[in-house]
């Protein structure tokens, strides 16, 4: 199954650790969404203790993110499962739904099949994010190479929703 990962599973080492699917997502390329998103922290992240990425309809341009390649049984949920999946990780039903997106690739091809991601279930305001949390983000939006200026909007959205992080995003200016 393809999935657009946009937020703090851009990071493949997060993304495929142990803690997480421990190996079994493959990256097929970076994608952008076709219609214009706002990245923002909308959700609390219970497993991070701090508000969690998401995209919302109606932003200043596309969202930007990576495709993965994830085998079916870790990307839905099972109560008798063995390993973590992205359906648990992702708290789907409760903190996000799954479900399709439109994206395409870097070079404007869209996918062959169907891809799907994570969608903010109830968008909360007034949650702060942290930066143990931001920093899979920002690593991620860096090891697969983003535009640069999608990379400096993500640092934007970390500062407008925390500002005490302002120290700290200096200190990792690529």
């Amino acid at each position: 199954m393809l999935i657009f990962q946009y937020g703090s599973n851009l990071s493949s080492q997060r993304l495929n650790s142990e803690a997480r699917l421990r190996g079994n997502a493959r990256v097929v390329g970076v994608a952008r969404t076709r219609s214009p998103y706002r990245f923002c922290f909308p959700v609390w992240g219970g497993i991070n203790g701090c508000a969690a990425a998401g995209i919302l309809p109606g932003g200043p341009g596309p969202a930007w993110g990576v495709i993965y390649e994830v085998p079916e049984e870790r990307v839905y949920r099972h109560a008798d499962a063995p390993f973590p999946t992205l359906d648990t990780i992702e708290d789907e039903g409760k903190d996000y739904d799954r479900g399709p997106i439109d994206v395409c690739f870097r070079d404007g091809r869209r996918p062959d099949e169907t891809v799907h991601t994570y969608h903010p279930r109830q968008p909360r305001s007034g949650l702060q994010t942290e930066w143990h949390y931001v920093q899979h983000i920002l690593s991620g939006a860096a090891e697969h190479d983003l535009p640069g200026s999608y990379q400096q909007y993500l640092r934007d959205c970390v500062m407008d929703n925390n500002p005490s992080l302002a120290n700290t995003l200096e200190q990792q200016q690529p």
